[in-house]
Order: structure tokens, then sequence, then C-alpha cells
């Protein structure tokens, strides 16, 4: 059985080009079926997908968040954001991953609000796996609130 991978197509600072482009050629070690969320008519073409030995498919979201707009209040203005798209993909488990960039407040705020806190947690935090020359490391954020970030070697 394949991993489903969405990626939000319309997040980060070279959006949406690159992930159009750079996507396919991230083939995992395993094989998956990638999903690019976003605005067809703002992204390029999909390259040629028999260079790829995975699914490649494409969904409409014809709505973004902007870097400066707040995360909740984007959030309540507009449902078909990528970022929405792909998380409702992800709490009616129809992927298994969802690879997001862009606006932080968003995020947090669309993901609490589409699949809920771990039960007995009050606040959200960001995860982030980094690649180093021992190994593996993984960045917690919790936020100015919480203090503290955690780094552990994975």
């Amino acid at each position: 059985m394949f991993m489903r991978i969405v990626v939000d197509a319309m997040g980060g600072e070279h959006a949406p080009e690159e992930l159009a482009e750079g996507s396919p050629m991230a083939k995992p070690q395993y094989p998956a079926d990638l999903v690019l969320v976003g605005d067809e008519i703002k992204r390029p073409p999909i390259p040629d997908r028999s260079k790829y030995n995975w699914c490649i498919q494409s969904l409409y979201a014809p709505e973004t968040v902007g870097m400066v707009e707040t995360g909740p209040k984007a959030m309540r203005a507009k449902s078909e954001t990528s970022l929405s798209v792909s998380r409702r993909l992800l709490a009616e488990n129809d992927v298994e991953t969802v690879i997001l960039a862009g606006s932080n407040t968003a995020i947090v705020a669309t993901t609490r609000h589409l699949l809920g806190l771990i039960p007995g947690l009050r606040r959200s935090a960001l995860a982030l796996l980094f690649a180093i020359r021992n190994g593996k490391t993984f960045l917690l954020d919790a936020g100015v609130q919480a203090r503290y970030a955690l780094l552990m070697r994975v």
C-alpha cells in the first residue's frame, strides 16, 4: 500500500513554482502517492509524470493565507485555502502526511481546529526534523508562551 503525502503547493517563499517542480523530485525511500494542493491557475503544470515511479495528483484550492494574516482570522474567513484542504484530507484519513510551509499561526490554528489536541494538552507545538552530520535532530517549538523549545536527538 502506498503512503499518500500532501504538499501545500501555495505555502513558502517561492511557491507555487518551486513546490510544483521540486516535490516530484523528492521521492521518498518507499512507494508514495503525491498530492499537490493549490491554485492550478497560479501553479505551473506538474513535471512529466513518467519520470517518477509514483502517482502525482493535483487538488484545487483557490484561496491562500498571506504571511501577514493572523491564523485564526484567516481560517474563519477562508475555508478553501490550500492549508485547509490539506488538513481536511488528513482529518478525514485520506492521507497519512501533510507537508506545509507558510504562516505558522495559520498552520497551528487550522490544525488545532480540524484535528484537535492530544488529550491532556492545552497548547499546540510545531516540530521539525533536521538531518545533521551524526543522525537526526528533532526540534519542538512550543511557542513563546511556553518559554522553551525542546531539542532532542532521534
